[in-house]
């Protein structure tokens, strides 16, 4: 089965998500809990940035800031780059490395939808491989 469009990786998944003023020790808490590495940031606007781990090491503890004190909109990713739902995983990938990033917001009709990590798009394509008898090992390696 293949998957032609990031709504098929987004269907089952729960929007997790912050707002700007939301300390930045809770959004900690439910990237753990939920086991992401980054979170949609959204106000009544819409998506208003991203917030990722390596935002908050960057940004907050090497900077020393108190994650008490500091909010997610002092350390967010304002206004990121987004991708519809409608786009192919091959769209993201690239997107993605082209600009270096490992987080990518999903919408659809314009607003915010899902995330989607670098990570989905390798563990898509080996699934894909695994369903359709497509791995083939290592050619060449013998145990000993």
């Amino acid at each position: 089965m293949a998957i032609h469009s990031l709504a098929e990786i987004i269907e089952d998944q729960m929007l997790i998500a912050a707002e700007p003023s939301t300390p930045l020790h809770s959004a900690c808490m439910s990237m753990s809990v939920n086991k992401v590495g980054a979170l949609a940031v959204v106000s009544k606007h819409g998506l208003v940035g991203i917030i990722s781990a390596s935002d908050i090491i960057g940004k907050a503890i090497c900077g020393r800031l108190k994650l008490e004190q500091t909010t997610v909109g002092d350390v967010m990713t304002p206004n990121p780059q987004t991708a519809e739902a409608s786009a192919s995983p091959s769209e993201a990938l690239d997107l993605m490395t082209r600009g270096g990033f490992h987080h990518l917001p999903v919408t659809r009709n314009g607003r915010v939808a899902g995330m989607i990590s670098i990570q989905d798009i390798p563990a898509l394509h080996q699934l894909m491989q695994d369903k359709q008898g497509g791995y083939m090992g290592v050619v060449g390696m013998q145990r000993h």
